[in-house]
């Protein structure tokens, strides 16, 4: 294992929070509005909280020589580093794309690693310099 790291983005912005019981209250009030079923009120708010299981819970993240892993509530995302398109840089975060050019799917597919404070292990600086080191090897390994 080369780095790990947990952040909790809860913890790093706690005014964000109110969206989520706003949002999951809204979802159950259409819910139930339109259809008149409690369950589809419930399953409402369960699909909002569930969205926003990154924010809510504490994220740990696993670099290691094959790859990138990541692991919150039940969500277990992974990405061997030979399927890394490009690297972006971003404020407090490196995302890993599968796609080598931009493209509308890379709001959606892809591994976004937030960074922890810097200073301390999973700083930005630290699991930016990792990554570039491991895809480039990644990718002379199969050229």
């Amino acid at each position: 294992m080369l780095l790990e790291w947990r952040v909790h983005l809860l913890r790093r912005d706690p005014r964000r929070v109110w969206a989520v019981p706003a949002a999951a209250t809204l979802a159950a009030a259409l819910g139930y509005g339109i259809t008149g079923s409690w369950f589809l009120a419930l399953l409402g708010i369960v699909l909002v909280t569930a969205a926003a299981s990154e924010y809510l819970l504490p994220i740990t993240y696993r670099l290691t020589t094959s790859g990138v892993y990541a692991a919150y509530g039940l969500a277990r995302l992974q990405m061997e580093w030979s399927r890394v398109g490009r690297v972006l840089d971003g404020e407090g975060r490196v995302k890993l794309s599968p796609f080598t050019k931009p493209t509308p799917l890379d709001n959606v597919r892809g591994i976004v690693l937030w960074c922890a404070p810097e200073g301390s292990p999973g700083c930005h600086s630290q699991v930016r310099s990792i990554v570039l080191k491991q895809v480039e090897a990644a990718k002379k390994a199969h050229a």
